[in-house]
């Protein structure tokens, strides 16, 4: 059986001011708004604090030269990412973000926000749907569907969208383990 969510440890920043004056008497919309501010994330939190539910995202837009970095890093030099001329020969018109850059928001949502901190990245699916342009305003977002606390392990739902959360771009699954 889950334990309850319980206020967070010494190691935490202070809960807000609300929550000081309540004591231990939080009423539901003072739990949601503590809740709220972990997801937010920049605190660890422990496996018992996360719940089936839980969300959290980020959102970022991948410029021409983050795409030109990225290509040198990787050394995947496709045309269809760095050559406007070939680019507007393809089914897409125009350069495209590489799928896996595009992706790495969803390693970023998961290491630094949910499950966050103290996280090991154990797997991914991933489907890419519609291709990402290079200025195209992406969000990346994860939820928790479920946890096998004898492994502490959590299995959540990933997905990028774009167009202000209309277009889904890349979905799939991830499984963390917290230490």
């Amino acid at each position: 059986r889950p334990r309850p969510w319980r206020p967070p440890t010494a190691t935490r920043p202070p809960l807000s001011a609300a929550v000081s004056r309540i004591g231990f008497y939080m009423t539901a919309k003072v739990y949601d708004e503590v809740r709220s501010d972990f997801l937010k994330g920049g605190v660890r939190m422990d496996y018992l604090d996360i719940q089936v539910g839980d969300k959290a995202s980020v959102t970022k837009a991948f410029s021409e030269e983050e795409v030109r970095l990225f290509a040198e890093l990787s050394t995947d030099t496709n045309p269809v990412h760095l050559d406007k001329e070939y680019a507007a020969k393809t089914v897409f018109k125009r350069n495209i973000v590489h799928g896996i850059l595009v992706s790495s928001l969803i390693s970023s949502v998961l290491g630094t926000k949910l499950p966050g901190e103290g996280t090991i990245y154990m797997g991914q699916e991933l489907k890419f749907l519609k291709p990402v342009y290079i200025g195209d305003e992406c969000t990346a977002e994860v939820e928790v569907l479920s946890k096998r606390d004898d492994k502490q392990i959590i299995i959540l739902k990933t997905i990028v969208t774009t167009n202000n959360g209309e277009t889904e771009v890349i979905s799939g699954q991830a499984v963390m383990k917290k230490l």
